[in-house]
């Protein structure tokens, strides 16, 4: 596997790039720190508008390091900290004139300090089905992941398609020891059209396999101890918590998207995504037994205007998401042998998550002996509620966010100096909790409790960065960066973490 993962980090490095492709180094560096480069997302999902993601090649190959420490501020079920190291690489080349492929690869590795109440990876993905229990610690992590696509003109239509690849392994050397292996695999094809002089109007669909296998073992002579199948909200399946380890989580998702691009830079683009994904906790060591199912749907928008005056840029973005999620519990009869049959199932656990974001950039790019710069006001709105209907228990968040973003950028000789600024703060606008009947001395209902205070705590941030690089006379690049983000909190205290990169450009 890293055999194969070497191969893929450096086959950028032999392909051609077109004789189209003609800026310098230099200018195409300093053009991804533009709002035209940076302020869509979405659109490039479909492999085929994917096309269109930039007018020139540019590859890249980074080793990165990144430290966090969160202390209170934190999730109790991701770890108050970490430590990574990244080697990652991507490219967008022109092979030719109809003609684009692109694609990244990467290997992280590193540590999750101090995780409790879950004991599985991917926390976003799975929650709140999760195995855990009151012991938790340290977490060794380490994932492989690729992407490859390709993009082809063809006279009024764009083809494309693209694959998805994330392989992980986590791990503690202490009891509890717990061993996941994960497996997500993703494949996407689109098509475009031309509508207009302009315009590009596309389609795709996205499909997704997803599995992870988690076995949890003792080697204390002090044996076992409890380990829980959460189920939300402080609840875990009563009837089989203790000895039953070994779990399973097989999950498959499916969607579609319809986007509209402008050819050139500047102008009006939408994305509309929808995406359905479910998935199966399963107990490994009863047959596979399917203990509960998660079916998540979504819906995202994105809308962005992007205008050029002389050579500056300005750009207005909407972004707006909404989330529902839906968790059956299976019931069981008396088992015969390690065979449960199913006697009911019932949607127990629901969750509703809807956000607003809307962005502006005002963006003036480097000239000689001239200094670049950027700004970026921005507000976001988030809610959630789950609720757990049958324990009677609910939750409500609601947090409103305004900051802005800032960057100057000065060339010097051959080095190109970045510095950016961002600050931001969070109020909460709702912190509603209906907790029935919740024991609250025991250990998963005080870290319930504390998720929920560390949630709907008012809170600021500021990120620092400065970025060097240095052009080489081959059309290469240097590229050497740091950064610092900070955030106080009103009640749950401070978090730093800090990060470095040095970097290859061609």
């Amino acid at each position: 596997m890293k055999r194969i993962l070497f191969i893929l980090l450096f086959i950028p490095l032999l392909l051609p790039v077109a004789a189209t492709d003609t800026l310098t180094i230099g200018r195409k560096v300093e053009q991804t720190f533009m709002p035209s480069d940076g302020m869509r997302v979405q659109l490039w999902k479909n492999p085929a508008i994917h096309y269109y993601y930039r007018d020139f090649g540019l590859s890249s190959l980074s080793l990165q390091g990144q430290k966090e420490e969160r202390n209170q501020a934190a999730l109790t079920q991701k770890g108050n900290g970490s430590l990574y190291a990244n080697l990652h690489a991507e490219s967008f080349l022109l092979l030719s004139d109809k003609d684009r492929v692109f694609g990244e690869a990467g290997y992280r590795n590193g540590i999750e300090k101090n995780i409790y109440w879950n004991e599985n990876d991917d926390f976003e993905l799975l929650y709140p089905y999760f195995t855990g229990d009151s012991i938790g610690g340290d977490l060794k992590k380490e994932a492989y992941y690729f992407m490859g696509g390709y993009a082809r003109e063809l006279g009024a239509w764009t083809l494309g398609g693209r694959m998805r690849y994330r392989a992980s392994l986590s791990y503690r050397q202490k009891d509890p020891r717990p061993r996941n292996i994960v497996s997500d695999l993703h494949f996407s094809l689109g098509a475009a059209r031309r509508m207009t002089d302009n315009y590009r109007l596309g389609v795709a669909m996205h499909v997704r396999k997803y599995g992870q296998n988690s076995e949890i073992t003792f080697y204390a002579d002090k044996g076992a101890t409890s380990v829980y199948h959460l189920l939300g909200l402080g609840v875990d399946y009563i009837r089989f918590a203790g000895t039953y380890f070994d779990t399973r989580y097989a999950g498959w998702g499916m969607g579609g998207s319809v986007e509209l691009l402008p050819e050139t830079a500047a102008g009006f683009s939408v994305s509309l995504l929808v995406d359905h994904f479910q998935f199966k906790k399963q107990l490994s060591s009863l047959s596979y037994l399917p203990l509960v199912e998660m079916k998540k749907k979504k819906a995202a928008l994105e809308a962005t205007w992007i205008k050029k005056i002389v050579s500056r840029e300005y750009a207005v973005k909407f972004n707006g998401g909404w989330e529902k999620q839906e968790g059956a519990e299976n019931i069981f009869g008396e088992p015969n042998g390690k065979v449960y049959p199913l006697l009911n199932s019932s949607v127990t656990y629901t969750n509703q998550l809807y956000h607003i974001t809307l962005s502006a950039a005002m963006a003036e790019p480097v000239r000689a002996n001239r200094i670049g710069w950027s700004l970026m006001p921005y507000t976001d709105y988030r809610n959630t509620e789950s609720t757990y209907k049958s324990a009677g228990r609910m939750m409500k968040i609601a947090t409103f966010t305004g900051g802005i973003d800032g960057r100057i950028l000065l060339k010097k000789g051959c080095t190109l100096w970045t510095v950016a600024a961002q600050t931001a703060y969070s109020a909460n606008e709702t912190g509603d909790s209906r907790l029935t009947n919740l024991d609250k001395e025991k250990s998963l209902a005080q870290a319930l409790l504390h998720d929920f205070a560390y949630l709907t705590d008012d809170h600021w941030h500021l990120n620092l960065s400065l970025r060097a690089d240095y052009f080489l006379r081959n059309n290469k690049a240097l590229s050497l960066s740091s950064g610092w983000l900070h955030e106080e909190y009103a009640h749950s205290g401070k978090t730093n973490s800090w990060r470095v990169s040095i970097g290859f450009i061609y």
